[in-house]
């Protein structure tokens, strides 16, 4: 990466980070175009890579999930919606490819006590998952705008 030229363009309160490696012709536009790619933003002055940064930089990407997992209450309800109570296949009965986010919602509720699901992300970054994908709070909106009401009064 010899000829990487760095760009920052300023948009609302983030810089962003552009990076370029030379340029090439595009025959079907039929002028040059350079080889740009966003690889960050800079907030409060530290630089904050994104993906497409570690891919250019052949770095390893970061882990979606912490190297320390929290287990001890996942190990428990596991236990009892699997074995004790078979609630998982009474679940996926129900719910059938939701089951698994719905065991992660309730457990989320009770490991935090509470029903605010603006900070799930970051609670399955070091909390074992029922599902094994991380959250976000768009999957969260669509699973909970997708149920129907019987489903709402069944999961109450």
């Amino acid at each position: 990466m010899d000829n990487l030229k760095r760009t920052l363009e300023k948009s609302g309160v983030f810089l962003y980070v552009y990076e370029t490696l030379g340029v090439k012709y595009n025959p079907i536009k039929k002028r040059i175009e350079s080889n740009r790619e966003l690889v960050g933003k800079i907030k409060d002055g530290k630089f904050i890579p994104n993906k497409k940064y570690f891919i250019w930089h052949d770095e390893k990407l970061p882990n979606d999930r912490s190297d320390f997992i929290k287990t001890g209450t996942y190990i428990l309800l596991d236990h009892l919606v699997s074995k004790t109570f078979e609630l998982k296949k009474l679940l996926e009965d129900i719910f059938k490819d939701k089951a698994l986010d719905i065991l992660d919602i309730a457990a989320y509720m009770i490991i935090k006590g509470t029903d605010v699901m603006q900070h799930i992300d970051g609670h399955f970054y070091d909390h074992p998952s029922f599902r094994e994908k991380p959250f976000d709070d768009d999957h969260i909106s669509r699973l909970l705008s997708s149920l129907k009401y019987r489903d709402i009064d069944l999961f109450c």
